[in-house]
């Protein structure tokens, strides 16, 4: 490969990332309801590749031939590392139990329901395809083996498009639940793939046990793929515990998390389990546990580096799939075939999601999910993505018609997505009506306006919500006091609090929690007496006395329920004149000492932490920052 060629490849990705970035802003800009920029990113390749291939430029289309090695072992990863250690956790786990009907059963479903129809469409004997070789159309039937590995990757969904336009915020049920499936799909798909290839491949037999082994060979490939995702989880959590030293550097702190992640799933690869279920599993314990053992820096930086490596990675992804499209010009393909699949991928997708929760709730079970959501659900899940494709390639060229079955599902994931991800936004605006709200939509500003997003881990965001929980009061009884229910969620939450975390997370105190709450609930008190002084009418005299007092009892009882000094979660109470605040020397963010002393009497440039363990956390200060930018100017 020639070193201008490689180059001319480089500019090529560069630029297709460039537009997605481009084309995902403008749409957001004008909330455009027709158009998302992966689609647009792939009919863009499509036009690249057909350009290139007409021109004769075969050594470009050559580089860019969809490698699945490639792109299981150096796109797809993190991608999924970062949707497991970014995870919204808690929201995916309140809505566990339809995530699972979703992307467990739901799949499964959709697999027999494609299979089921797929059998039918073959044998009508309707099926032609263009033989490369002869030049003319000839028929073709397929054997029931390749219409189950056919029918097993094409259950493979992309909810990329959905999630980018659903606001968690505004919708984070539905947020939850297309994401939560699409993960489970693909790591269920992966799963039901090499499940399906191993006893239902090119050298196997399909005989009455095949079924009843497809379904052993699935167990066990999901139990053994979470058994090594959460052992590579919890170890890096213990070794980022003990090992003080290795959190000094956020830069190696970021690599330490990303390396236990990647041999989460390196080392299930090998043994021909799912990765991409390790890596979810591993991805979502370390957040859990080892995200509290960084330096304040290293928490910051991984939530972001990763989000930000996940998103070029799949703008490439939609790239790669466009551009690579006439790489496989050569192959024969049906549109026979095409067609009928995609009436297929269309009806099975509605009556796998529909039917799963609609059967469920016949036996009395709660979804709680609407219809117009399951609509949009069903909708959002029609697109093929590219995991499905890279599955495609894995198929031996000893499989008879292995090229029809490559050209089919590159074109249903080309097509899907164009299609079905340009009207995503449409479809959601038609299901979800909404009033105008007053400074929404942008398209009357300038192009230099701007408006800023702060990204925080949300690790940050939960505890907030865990504060806001703790002052909630819960159901009352009969003697005034709550009802405390005892349940498996529960028991598990008491276990991890006073176990696991104590023994995974540095500086962990079981109680701190307990004492938090205690704190949260001495606040609401404080705040039913200011707004009982407000509401009683009472004179400003008067009124101004109850909320002097209700302060001062605050203050009081500050420091008996002060939170120790080391909480995992580096939020500190101060004392009764910093209720919110944090004081100097107290708690593991106080570590950060500002030192006034300075021989030239300028602001030091670096906040001095004291030693933990072997651990120093160095931050440039703004000043330093605007130094190292100025000796260059």
């Amino acid at each position: 490969m020639s070193a201008q060629l490689f180059s001319s490849g480089a500019i090529v990705v560069m630029m297709m990332l460039f537009l997605y970035m481009l084309l995902g802003a403008l749409l957001e800009k004008y909330h455009c309801i027709i158009g998302h920029e992966a689609s647009l990113l792939v009919l863009i390749g499509l036009v690249i590749s057909y350009v290139s291939f007409h021109m004769g430029f075969y050594d470009f289309n050559k580089i860019m031939t969809f490698d699945e090695n490639f792109f299981f072992y150096f796109v797809l990863p993190p991608i999924i590392f970062a949707a497991g250690y970014n995870m919204k956790r808690k929201e995916f786990f309140k809505n566990f139990k339809n995530i699972l009907l979703f992307g467990l059963c739901g799949t499964l479903l959709q697999f027999i329901v494609f299979t089921f129809f797929t059998y039918i469409l073959v044998q009508m004997d309707i099926l032609w395809k263009f033989s490369i070789e002869t030049g003319v159309y000839e028929p073709f039937t397929l054997s029931i083996m390749e219409i189950m590995l056919m029918c097993s990757l094409l259950v493979c969904t992309d909810a990329v498009a959905a999630i980018s336009i659903v606001k968690y915020d505004e919708q984070p049920k539905l947020f939850s639940l297309i994401f939560g499936e699409g993960i489970t799909n693909d790591a269920v798909c992966i799963i039901l793939f090499n499940t399906v290839y191993e006893y239902a491949g090119p050298n196997s037999e399909f005989t009455s046990t095949t079924p009843f082994k497809v379904i052993y060979g699935f167990i066990k490939l999901g139990f053994f793929s979470i058994f090594i995702g959460l052992l590579f989880g919890l170890l890096s959590a213990y070794v980022l515990k003990k090992f003080r030293f290795l959190t000094v550097n956020p830069v190696i702190e970021v690599n330490m998390i990303f390396v236990f992640g990647y041999l989460s799933y390196s080392v299930t690869e090998l043994f021909h389990y799912s990765g991409i279920i390790a890596l979810l599993v591993a991805g979502v314990v370390m957040a859990k546990y080892s995200w509290y053992n960084l330096s304040p820096q290293a928490k910051q930086v991984t939530s972001i580096a990763f989000s930000v490596i996940a998103y070029a990675v799949e703008a490439f992804v939609f790239g790669y799939l466009g551009i690579t499209f006439f790489s496989y010009i050569s192959l024969d393909w049906s549109w026979q075939l095409f067609i009928g699949m995609l009436i297929i991928c269309v009806s099975g997708r509605f009556i796998g999601t529909i039917g799963v929760i609609k059967i469920c709730e016949l036996f009395g079970y709660k979804s709680g999910i609407r219809f117009k959501d399951l609509v949009f659900i069903s909708y959002a899940g029609i697109i093929r993505g590219a995991v499905a494709f890279g599955l495609v390639l894995r198929i031996d060229e000893s499989v008879e018609h292995r090229s029809v079955i490559v050209t089919t599902s590159l074109a249903l994931v080309c097509f899907t997505t164009i299609f079905m991800g340009s009207t995503v936004a449409t479809v959601q605006s038609c299901l979800f009506k909404k009033a105008k709200v007053e400074g929404e939509g942008h398209g009357h500003h300038d192009l230099d306006e701007s408006e800023h997003m702060v990204i925080k881990a949300y690790n940050e965001m939960e505890e907030a919500k865990e504060a806001d929980d703790a002052i909630t009061p819960g159901p009352i009884g009969p003697d005034g006091q709550p009802i405390r229910k005892v349940n498996c969620t529960k028991i598990i939450k008491r276990a991890d609090a006073e176990i696991i975390k104590p023994l995974l997370i540095y500086n962990y105190e079981s109680a701190s929690h307990k004492k938090q709450k205690e704190y949260f609930d001495l606040m609401m008190r404080a705040g039913d007496k200011i707004e009982a002084a407000f509401a009683g009418g009472n004179v400003a005299i008067d009124r101004k006395s109850d909320i002097m007092a209700a302060i001062n009892d605050v203050k009081e009882h500050i420091p008996i329920v002060q939170i120790d000094d080391h909480s995992p979660h580096d939020q500190v109470i101060g004392s009764g004149h910093h209720l919110l605040g944090q004081q100097p020397g107290s708690g593991r963010n106080s570590q950060i000492e500002l030192q006034n002393r300075s021989k030239n009497g300028e602001t030091p440039a670096y906040y001095d932490h004291v030693n933990v363990e072997g651990a120093q956390y160095p931050l440039i200060s703004d000043h330093q920052q605007d130094t190292n930018r100025n000796q260059y100017a």
